[in-house]
């Protein structure tokens, strides 16, 4: 198992959080909390990239030049069930147990979205919230039909 995946294991969980001065938010978020609400903060899992730093590969590259994205789309019930297509399938194949989130829960609790396009076709997406200046994630996945896209790979 390498580090930070989660898949065919079991989570305990623990729930903390904390409570942070405005001051000291900026730094809670650059070293992994994540805020619940504008008041509790839990210690996530999650990746963060310098990308004044960032070198993709030339694989990488090489792909993004066939995925076409599209940033904060309008929401519409098609979209919306192509979405939760999208959701189920990123579930099985992580077999991952819980499908209970909805897209709907999705859109609720972030501040906007990003759907990625290959042959016309939306095959992932990304639900975010923007913290301080700083694009989270919430929500990512995509639909593992075509691997070689590998989407959401860095």
């Amino acid at each position: 198992m390498g580090f930070g995946k989660m898949q065919h294991e079991t989570m305990l969980y623990f729930p903390f959080g904390a409570i942070f001065d405005n001051h000291e938010r900026g730094e809670a978020l650059n070293t992994g909390w994540f805020p619940i609400n504008n008041v509790i903060w839990f210690q996530s899992r999650s990746t963060r990239i310098n990308l004044a730093e960032y070198k993709p590969s030339k694989k990488i590259l090489k792909i993004a030049k066939e995925i076409k994205y599209f940033p904060d789309v309008s929401m519409n019930e098609e979209k919306k069930s192509r979405l939760q297509v999208i959701y189920n399938k990123y579930l099985s194949h992580k077999r991952f147990q819980d499908n209970s989130l909805t897209i709907d829960d999705m859109i609720n609790n972030s501040h906007g979205h990003i759907y990625y396009v290959y042959k016309n076709k939306i095959v992932a997406f990304t639900f975010y919230k923007i913290i301080f200046g700083n694009y989270l994630s919430i929500e990512f996945a995509w639909d593992y039909e075509d691997p070689k896209l590998s989407i959401g790979h860095v």
